[in-house]
């Protein structure tokens, strides 16, 4: 096993970006303002493709925690006076929106979540499973998103897959819960060419 103690941080990251990811990833952030477009309330943070962007860019940014409803405070970005509405990781090229051509023919997957306390840790399995890879129809997959979706003072966050093309559905849906092994609660099902964005 190496002792990746007698590495100084900067040999640690040049390892890291090094360690090339299978797939090249973006990462968006989206907030709520209901006057804008949803395409105008996204804002490209970073395209990771490497282990050490990844860690670099997640142990910088806030965890939903800290950025969603947490049952007492609407967080606010201090800089801009935004309210966060969520995250998305998408492979490169694609854009995190129904109507993106890699997006349109295909479906999403959606859990809703209510613990505070383990959102964190369950967002970052996500993650984990998909960036390593392990996550078994990952040709097929387009990206994830987290969504802020509480409402009336009650905590709900909602994790989506996006897939990319609905004719896969049904051999996805066989091995859905078993690749994701801390889905409990039920399942809901969207496909993206019935969807429109509210004007």
């Amino acid at each position: 096993m190496n002792d990746y103690t007698a590495f100084t941080n900067e040999e640690l990251v040049s390892i890291g970006k090094n360690l090339k990811l299978n797939n090249v990833w973006n990462l968006y952030y989206h907030i709520k303002n209901t006057k804008n477009l949803y395409n105008d309330n996204t804002i490209h943070l970073m395209k990771i493709d490497n282990i050490s962007d990844f860690w670099g860019t997640y142990n910088n940014i806030p965890q939903p925690s800290k950025l969603f409803y947490d049952g007492i405070n609407n967080k606010k970005i201090k800089s801009t006076n935004e309210t966060p509405s969520a995250y998305s990781l998408f492979k490169d090229n694609i854009f995190p929106a129904w109507e993106d051509v890699n997006n349109i023919n295909g479906f999403e997957f959606s859990i809703k979540y209510y613990n505070y306390n383990l959102i964190d840790k369950i967002w970052l399995d996500y993650l984990l499973s998909i960036i390593s890879n392990e996550y078994e129809h990952i040709d097929k997959f387009n990206g994830i998103r987290i969504i802020d979706c509480s409402i009336y003072n009650k905590i709900m966050y909602r994790i989506e897959l996006w897939f990319s093309d609905i004719n896969d559905k049904n051999i996805i849906d066989k091995t859905f819960k078993t690749d994701f092994n801390n889905i409990t609660s039920k399942i809901l099902f969207r496909e993206h060419k019935v969807l429109k964005e509210k004007k």
